[in-house]
C-alpha cells in the first residue's frame, strides 16, 4: 500500500538566529546559523541594508565616539587616538585642534548640558580631569565644592569616570577627592548649574566593596541608572530634597557605559553574566537568551568591551569576542517587534545612533581597522566603501546625490566601490516531528524574490550534519525587464507596472532521504538585494518495521 505524502510548510522565519538551543530542538521557525539577513514581520527573510561611507579621514581609524550637541551647531564629536577631539556636522568631518589629554587605553564619557559639552577623560586617580566645550573653547574645570545654592560661582566639577545629565542636574560617579577614589559614589549638581556642587551631595553604593565600582550611569525616563558589575541600582526624585536610591538588580551589571542602550520605553544591557536585561519603568527582566551559549563556551567574552546602540527600531550589540575566535567582536541585532536575532560581519568597534531634529535618524559606524565613518540604511542594498586604490574584484564607481556630497576627504588615490553583502541562511533541520524514522524528501518548492538577476544556491545537508552539503541546487529569479502598458512591442516582451522587484517560484530537484534535512540558502552572484518568502517540502515516512 502507498504511503500518503505530507507536506511541511515554511513561511514564518521569524523565530530568528538561536545560537543557544541544541541544533535538532530548534523551533522550525528558528535558525542556527544565519548571516546578514534580516527578518520581515510578515515572515520572509532578506538580505540586510549597507553600510555607506560617509567620510575616509585617517583619523577615524581608532577612534571613538563622544556624543551629540546641540542648540548651537548641531554635530556628533569624536576623539582620535592621540586625545584629539573632531566634530561630524553631516557632511564634514572637522579637527576642532583640542587637546582632551586622553591615552588611547582610556574611555572618555561626555554629558551636553544646554549648548556645552562636559567631558570626563577616565584617566587613573593622579590624571583625571574635567573639561568643558562650548564649541570654541575647550575649558579645564576646577574641582571645589560650592556648598551656597543662591551663590553659583561656575568652573568647577568634581573628579569622575562618569558624567551624564539627569533632572536638570549634572551627575558624576566613580569620583576622586582630595586624592582618594571612592568607586561607589555618585554626585549631583546645583539645580540648572552644572559647575557647582555642594559637598554634602552625593550617595554611596555599596560602599564596603570598593573592587566593584561604578561602571555606568543612564538617565531613563525621569529616573537615573546606576550600574556595577554586580548589579543596578535606580535613583527616583526631582531635586536634593526628593532624591533617593534603591536597588533595581542583582547579579546583573555591566562592565562598561557602553554596554547600555535605550529607546523612549526600555532601557537594555549586556548583563556580566551574559544575558540580555531589559528594564521597562517597572519591572527588570531577561528579554532574550539565545547568545547565552556562546557566552557561556566563552566565545562572548566574559567582562569583555561591549557595546549597544538602539537605532533604526533594532537593538544593535558589538559585543567581544573570546580568545580564540577569528574575529575581535560580533555584531549582533536584535528587532522586538518582530522577536529576531541576526547576526551581520562588519567587525564594528563604535556605534552611535545620531538623532536631529526633523531628519533621519543617523545611526553612525567605525570598524576596526578603517580610515571610513559609516551609516547604515537598510534602503542600502550594497556597502559603499572608500578605499585607498583599487579594490581587487569590484567595479569602482563614482557617488552620486546625497552620498557625493558627503565624501568630503576622500581626494587622490580614493576610490569608492559599491561591494556586495554576502549573505546566507540555514534552516532549522526538519524532522517531521520525530527523528527515528527516515523519510524520503520529495521536491521543495521555493518562493524567492530578488531586486536584479541573482543565482541563489540551495545546498542540503542530512542527519544533523552541517560539515558538508550532500546535495545542491539553483534558484534563478530573472529580473525581466517590465514594459509599461503602452510601450511594448507586441510579442517581444512583457507589460507590468514597472516594478523592479521579481518574484520565482521554483520547483527544486529531490531533497533526499534521511532522518532529518536542512537547507541553506546563499548567493556568490548577488547585485542587489534577495529574499525568501516561503518553502514547501513534501516527503513520505518510510516503514518502521
Amino acid at each position: 500500500m502507498a504511503l500518503s505524502r505530507e507536506v511541511i510548510y515554511l513561511g514564518d522565519f521569524r523565530g530568528g538566529l538561536n545560537l543557544t538551543t541544541q541544533l535538532q530542538t530548534l523551533k522550525l521557525n528558528e535558525s542556527p546559523d544565519a548571516l546578514n539577513v534580516d527578518f520581515g514581520q510578515r515572515g520572509g527573510f532578506v538580505l540586510r541594508g549597507g553600510f555607506h561611507t560617509q567620510v575616509a579621514a585617517a583619523v577615524a581609524s581608532g577612534a571613538k565616539f563622544l556624543g551629540a550637541i546641540y542648540f548651537a551647531a548641531d554635530a556628533v564629536l569624536l576623539y582620535d587616538t592621540t586625545g584629539l577631539m573632531h566634530s561630524w556636522d553631516g557632511s564634514t568631518l572637522t579637527s576642532t585642534a583640542k587637546d582632551l589629554s586622553d591615552a588611547a587605553t582610556n574611555r572618555m564619557r561626555m554629558a551636553s548640558f544646554d549648548s556645552d559639552a562636559y567631558v570626563a577623560n577616565g584617566r587613573l586617580a593622579g590624571a583625571i580631569i574635567m573639561q568643558k566645550w562650548d564649541g570654541t573653547t575647550l575649558t579645564t574645570l576646577a574641582n571645589t565644592f560650592n556648598d551656597t545654592y543662591t551663590a553659583p560661582d561656575a568652573g568647577d566639577m568634581p573628579l569622575a569616570r562618569h558624567v551624564a545629565r539627569h533632572a536638570g542636574h549634572m551627575w558624576v560617579a566613580d569620583t576622586v577627592e582630595s586624592a582618594v577614589r571612592y568607586p561607589h559614589r555618585v554626585r549631583f549638581s546645583h539645580l540648572q548649574n552644572p559647575e557647582d556642587w555642594a559637598t554634602a551631595d552625593y550617595f554611596d553604593i555599596a560602599p564596603s566593596d570598593d573592587g566593584d565600582p561604578i561602571t555606568a550611569l543612564v538617565p531613563f525616563r525621569e529616573t537615573l541608572l546606576v550600574f556595577k558589575r554586580s548589579g543596578a541600582y535606580i535613583v527616583y526624585g526631582t531635586d536634593k530634597d526628593s532624591f533617593y536610591l534603591e536597588p533595581l538588580s542583582n547579579g546583573s551589571g555591566v562592565d562598561s557605559s557602553d554596554g547600555v542602550a535605550f529607546n523612549a520605553g526600555v532601557c537594555y544591557w549586556f548583563a556580566t553574566d551574559g544575558m540580555l536585561m531589559a528594564f521597562n519603568g517597572r519591572q527588570t527582566a531577561p528579554v532574550m537568551d539565545k547568545l547565552r551559549w556562546w557566552s557561556d563556551l566563552g566565545k562572548i567574552k566574559h567582562g569583555g568591551d561591549h557595546r549597544l546602540m538602539w537605532a533604526d527600531g533594532r537593538l544593535w550589540m558589538s559585543l567581544e569576542a573570546g580568545s580564540g575566535e577569528s574575529v575581535n567582536y560580533f555584531l549582533f541585532v536584535w528587532d522586538p517587534a518582530v522577536g529576531a536575532l541576526t547576526r551581520y560581519d562588519p567587525v564594528v568597534t563604535e556605534m552611535f545612533n545620531w538623532v536631529r531634529v526633523d531628519q533621519d535618524a543617523d545611526p553612525l559606524f567605525l570598524f576596526e581597522s578603517d580610515t571610513n565613518l559609516y551609516r547604515f540604511d537598510r534602503s542600502y542594498s550594497t556597502d559603499r566603501i572608500v578605499a585607498s586604490g583599487t579594490v581587487d574584484g569590484v567595479d569602482d564607481v563614482a557617488l552620486t546625490g546625497e552620498d557625493a556630497a558627503s565624501i568630503t576627504s576622500a581626494a587622490g588615490a580614493d576610490e569608492t566601490s559599491n561591494v556586495r553583502i554576502d549573505g546566507y541562511y540555514r534552516t532549522a533541520w526538519i524532522t517531521a516531528g520525530e527523528t527515528s524514522s527516515r523519510k524520503r524528501f520529495k521536491r521543495p518548492r521555493v518562493t524567492a524574490a530578488a531586486e536584479g538577476d541573482v543565482n541563489i544556491t540551495v545546498d542540503v545537508f542530512f542527519d544533523f550534519n552541517e560539515a558538508g552539503a550532500k546535495r545542491s541546487s539553483d534558484v534563478f529569479v530573472d529580473a525581466k525587464d517590465d514594459e509599461l502598458w503602452g510601450t511594448m512591442v507586441w510579442g517581444t516582451g512583457r507589460w507590468g507596472d514597472g516594478q523592479t522587484d521579481t518574484y520565482e517560484f521554483a520547483k527544486l530537484p529531490s531533497a533526499g532521504t534521511g532522518h532529518a534535512v536542512q537547507f541553506k540558502f546563499s548567493s556568490a552572484d548577488n547585485a542587489g538585494r534577495w529574499w525568501v518568502d516561503s518553502i514547501a517540502l513534501p516527503f513520505r515516512r518510510k516503514r518502521v518495521k
